[in-house]
């Protein structure tokens, strides 16, 4: 792939990449972290509300210890006197100091004297709750004599409603006893009461007895909670809200209310918002940031980078190797430029040299072939007046001289110079010509022409077969047939043929004869082996070796020859008029 197409598709996927990253995070870092925060503040605010109730009582046992460590409320205990009740507990001591209840009880429990009044209706006087003094000898607040000196504030259940309490033990002013029985105050805390406390913390809070059914109302609550030790955030179902909920334990320490703190959720809500913008400002950003980047690399690098490809492509057409590639401004391309330039130049020396030793070599070349064909003519000149001279003396001599046979040997002896030249010829003119594409069944046809093989049945099959290889492959059948001619002198017929397999083409030359021996069948094809000038085979093979085709002999001894041809897939083709290729 290319970089100008592959570059876009990287930068894309890296601010794709970029964005999921940053979803993923808000999914599963951000929103749980927002939402452990919010529960956290939800409980806080909840704290909060139950430390109000707890100032509240401490706040009432301050006022209920004050009243009780007091000589006239100890003198009350023993003689009951009117003036007491008619001096200090009147209505405003009940509305300036918010209580509804106040109970003098003896050592045993025994209401020494009560009064009700409900300090929010205009000081009208209600009956103290017979439950609530039963719940406080119950609890051992009053009534006991072994914890009579202690001092207590919080919450009484009763059925009715729950009542913020505060007993303390009955003494002198300074704190000396015995103690003669228990002061109580108390309010009711009710729903007034709990508005109040969520005015005083900002956030709505309800109050619910440990058996109410609206304790989880409106809740996304699937498991079971445990009410008596209870500390729980849940969402609402609308999700529009989150509640804070946690248990409140009574005057006696035991499990008695469920505090719930209903907050909406506009911090979290914000916050998500602010995630969505966010979002889409990396996103904007990211497309914005992509399609600047995809500018400044198209204008920076991937055009200049084109640009130099022209430059370069164009002197490769043109082989130019004289100009130079020119990149403006001062980066790696730039740089890139100026080494290719280098190379130019480099090039153009060596392409100089290479020219000058091109030359050199094709003049020492031309002045070698004319000494070779020179001396090659003188030779077989000379050859020529020697063959003619042993000629004469061969017909003037008998045959029975024993000059005779010495006369033979010279005639044999310069018949295979006249070989030898003959091949250095050839090997001369080897790779010479650029090889071209020719026709075997011309070829072979036109070798027949050229030699006495009248008495071999010649078949040939290979149709309109062309193969590209060097001007001399005539010469490689040639000496195929020479062989058969001279070695194999009971072959009576010859065939070629041809097959493809695999892609690969092969032709195959055989004849009748006596064969090839086994040890023999590469050694035929070395230079000088043979029993004639040993050059026929070896010329061979180097002619078929330009276009890489590859000739071995698998003939089986005493049953003919078998030269095998192999041809390379492109270097075989049929003409149009031409026959099928055979299979294997």
């Amino acid at each position: 792939m290319q970089i100008r197409n592959l570059l876009p598709i990287v930068i894309l996927l890296l601010v794709v990449a970029i964005i999921v990253g940053l979803i993923l995070s808000t999914q599963f870092v951000m929103m749980p972290g927002m939402e452990r925060m919010e529960g956290a503040y939800a409980y806080t605010n909840l704290e909060r509300g139950m430390k109000a109730v707890e100032n509240d009582a401490t706040n009432l046992g301050l006022f209920v210890s004050d009243w009780a460590s007091w000589d006239d409320t100890y003198q009350f205990i023993e003689d009951e006197n009117f003036r007491y009740i008619e001096s200090n507990l009147v209505d405003e001591t009940f509305t300036g100091s918010n209580i509804n209840f106040i109970l003098y009880l003896d050592t045993e429990g025994n209401i020494i004297y009560f009064k009700g009044v409900d300090f929010k209706e205009e000081e009208e006087e209600i009956e103290v709750p017979e439950q609530m003094v039963k719940e406080l000898v119950n609890l051992r607040i009053a009534g006991h004599p072994e914890t009579i000196m202690n001092k207590t504030q919080g919450l009484l259940a009763l059925p009715e409603s729950p009542v913020l309490v505060a007993a303390a033990p009955i003494l002198r002013s300074n704190d000396s006893g015995p103690a003669r029985g228990t002061l109580v105050m108390g309010r009711y805390f009710d729903h007034d009461e709990v508005l109040r406390i969520s005015d005083q913390i900002g956030t709505e809070i309800s109050l619910y007895p440990l058996s109410s059914p609206y304790i989880f109302e409106g809740l996304r609550i699937t498991d079971a909670v445990n009410t008596s030790d209870l500390r729980l955030v849940a969402i609402s179902d609308d999700a529009r809200s989150i509640s804070a909920l946690s248990t409140i334990n009574d005057v006696g320490g035991h499990p008695a209310y469920i505090m719930r703190l209903n907050m909406s959720r506009d911090a979290f809500q914000l916050g998500i918002e602010s995630i969505f913008i966010f979002l889409v400002l990396v996103v904007v950003i990211g497309g914005v940031s992509f399609l600047v980047i995809m500018l400044v690399v198209r204008k920076r690098f991937i055009s200049r980078l084109e640009d130099l490809n022209n430059q370069i492509e164009r002197i490769g057409k043109e082989q130019d190797f004289s100009g130079e590639v020119s990149l403006k401004g001062n980066d790696e391309l730039v740089t890139l430029s100026r080494s290719f330039n280098g190379m130019l130049r480099s090039l153009k020396d060596h392409i100089a040299d290479q020219r000058q030793a091109e030359q050199r070599a094709r003049i020492a070349t031309e002045k070698l072939h004319l000494l070779t064909s020179i001396t090659r003519h003188d030779i077989l000149n000379q050859i020529t007046v020697i063959m003619g001279h042993t000629d004469l003396v061969l017909d003037r001599i008998d045959e029975g001289y024993p000059i005779h046979s010495h006369v033979e040997q010279i005639e044999r002896a310069v018949g295979n110079i006249t070989d030898l030249i003959s091949f250095t010829r050839d090997y001369e003119k080897l790779g010479m010509n650029t090889p071209e594409w020719q026709n075997i069944s011309n070829l072979v046809q036109n070798v027949m022409d050229k030699i006495d093989a009248h008495n071999l049945f010649v078949d040939i099959t290979t149709g309109s077969l062309e193969i590209f290889a060097d001007p001399l492959l005539e010469r490689v059948f040639y000496n195929l047939f020479d062989n058969t001619l001279r070695h194999a002198r009971t072959a009576t017929q010859v065939s070629v043929s041809f097959y493809s397999s695999d892609g690969h083409g092969t032709i195959v030359y055989e004849d009748n004869g006596t064969g090839v021996p086994q040890d023999m069948k590469e050694m035929i094809f070395e230079k000088g082996v043979g029993n004639n000038t040993g050059f026929g085979l070896f010329l061979s093979r180097e002619i078929l070796s330009i276009t890489g085709i590859s000739i071995h002999e698998n003939g089986v001894p005493g049953s003919g020859v078998k030269f095998v041809l192999h041809i390379p897939d492109c270097g075989y083709r049929f003409a149009k008029s031409g026959m099928d290729t055979q299979q294997e």
